[in-house]
């Protein structure tokens, strides 16, 4: 067969793998004959539900993911996350859904805390020392997050979230190029690596945490025009540097830990 024609029909087996579509993956599937892993889990995911136009049940959709993740599919098994996280779920079912693949995705890990709260939509999963990767967590309907003291070092998991609030102090956090929700009003990035401010700059932030970070440069904390509440550390900053605030500002100094 031709290799173009190979690739279009391995192409068209990844998608309806994606789309859930098991019978219409292995039939492209049996043209190619070289997919592995993949071509196993269509066939035994075609006779599980042998009508393509009935998703999984969230037990079956972790399951797979599961499955995924034990034959190293790691294109696979991000596709089907972003697919999910993407489509028109309900609030429960995000929830029931979020828990599950954060245990799957960070092997090893015990989720000790994980709230959502519908009326302020305030989301905390704060705490749980294991957490490394939230990639199922993006598009989640909440104003307000907590991830502190866990290990994400990216800000990759709050895409699609219009967040207003977001604590990642104490996280493995080192800078903000991934950092993308530019409605943001409060930032807490204590006790983190982070040492540069610029992709945020001109951001609308209300109050900005930086205490306990390698945030030295003053001028870098001068470039948020709406900044209504500064928290630094005893000594980040030198007294001389501190007069440049404005005084519409209000400064935190906290010790120095």
């Amino acid at each position: 067969m031709d290799p173009s024609l190979l690739n279009a029909w391995e192409l068209k087996a990844k998608l309806h793998f994606i789309k859930q579509e098991f019978k219409q993956a292995m039939d492209a599937c049996n043209e190619v004959k070289d997919l592995g892993p993949l071509a196993e889990l269509n066939k035994k995911y075609s006779q599980l539900k042998n009508d393509d136009s009935i998703e999984l049940s969230h037990e079956q959709y972790l399951g797979l993911l599961k499955e995924l993740q034990g034959k190293s599919l790691s294109r696979q098994f991000a596709n089907l996350i972003h697919a999910k996280v993407f489509s028109d779920l309900s609030t429960e079912e995000r929830i029931v859904f979020c828990k599950g693949a954060l245990v799957i995705h960070n092997l090893g890990m015990n989720l000790k805390h994980f709230s959502f709260d519908p009326k302020s939509k305030h989301l905390n999963v704060s705490g749980n020392k294991g957490l490394k990767t939230i990639l199922c967590l993006q598009n989640f309907p909440a104003l307000s997050a907590d991830l502190s003291g866990t290990k994400i070092a990216d800000f990759i998991g709050f895409r699609g979230q219009n967040l207003r609030s977001l604590n990642v102090s104490n996280t493995a956090i080192y800078q903000l190029q991934s950092l993308e929700n530019k409605n943001l009003q409060e930032l807490n990035i204590s006790h983190t690596g982070v040492r540069n401010l610029s992709p945020i700059f001109n951001w609308s932030l209300r109050k900005l945490n930086i205490s306990h970070t390698e945030v030295k440069d003053i001028f870098q904390v001068l470039h948020f025009p709406l900044l209504e509440e500064l928290v630094i550390h005893e000594g980040q900053f030198s007294a001389k540097d501190l007069q440049q605030i404005p005084s519409s500002v209000k400064l935190i100094q906290v010790k120095f830990k």
